[in-house]
């Protein structure tokens, strides 16, 4: 019925908001870097693979420590049972999905390029390591809410991802508003994020009520997963784009 299909429309929200999460924390990220003092060193530094491979090690370390930390301590410290066959499974499908999605933004990690300075190698490690560590974070997340029963410790860290997100938010609609839209700027962000992190709560209380319409999803930590999923593939997918040489200093350049 129409009650049902409104429901259904309002819960679909989640899916932006899920979006718009992992698009606010990569630009965050990324603006956040570029205005550090250490991107702007202008010593020529010829990129090697050495560049590439410790972003490899960095995976490498942060999902091992991830679920170690998910798979042994968190289960021992709430008292439930730890399965560690499948925090063993994680680890090697988010390796395997970080060291593709790597691979493929190889070309922006070592480029042939004879400008590359010693900042765009510090930009491209430091933007590399934080999305890395963000998106083994969320698949974990997201790993322990489909195939592990909820536990006290997943509302405390909902709260703290959304207060990180809402900040992100902030960050990015204050300080890079591209856009013409008007009602977007520094002095209407932060209600503009606060206006996010109430619509993403909301969209995933309707969402989860759904149990007869929506029975995959009626269970509010499988719902988070889902959530989470969707937020590491948005960071996955930006994180080409991401570590890219700013548009500002290609046009100096030029």
């Amino acid at each position: 019925n129409i009650r049902d299909l409104w429901a259904v429309s309002l819960a679909s929200l989640f899916v932006l908001w899920s979006i718009g999460q992992g698009l606010a924390l990569k630009t965050s990220i990324r603006d956040l870097v570029l205005r550090s003092k250490s991107s702007k060193k202008s010593e020529i530094k010829t990129p090697t693979s050495w560049d590439f491979q410790r972003l490899i090690l960095g995976a490498f370390i942060f999902t091992a420590i991830i679920g170690v930390f998910r798979g042994i301590i968190v289960t021992n410290f709430i008292g439930t049972d730890s399965d560690l066959v499948s925090w063993m499974i994680y680890y090697i499908i988010c390796f395997s999905l970080i060291a593709i999605f790597l691979q493929i933004a190889k070309d922006g990690i070592v480029p042939l390029d004879t400008s590359w300075t010693k900042g765009d190698r510090n930009r491209v490690h430091r933007t590399g390591q934080l999305l890395i560590l963000l998106i083994a974070w969320h698949l974990s997340s997201a790993w322990s809410r489909l195939f592990e029963n909820g536990n006290s410790a997943m509302l405390f860290e909902e709260i703290i991802l959304v207060i990180i997100t809402v900040v992100s938010a902030v960050w990015a609609m204050s300080n890079r508003n591209r856009s013409s839209i008007n009602f977007i700027s520094k002095d209407t962000a932060i209600l503009w994020a606060i206006a996010f992190g109430f619509g993403y709560a909301g969209s995933i209380t309707v969402m989860s009520g759904l149990t007869e319409s929506l029975p995959i999803l009626g269970d509010v930590s499988q719902t988070l997963g889902v959530g989470h999923v969707l937020t590491a593939i948005t960071l996955l997918m930006g994180f080409k784009g991401s570590i890219s040489r700013p548009i500002e200093f290609n046009s100096e350049e030029e």
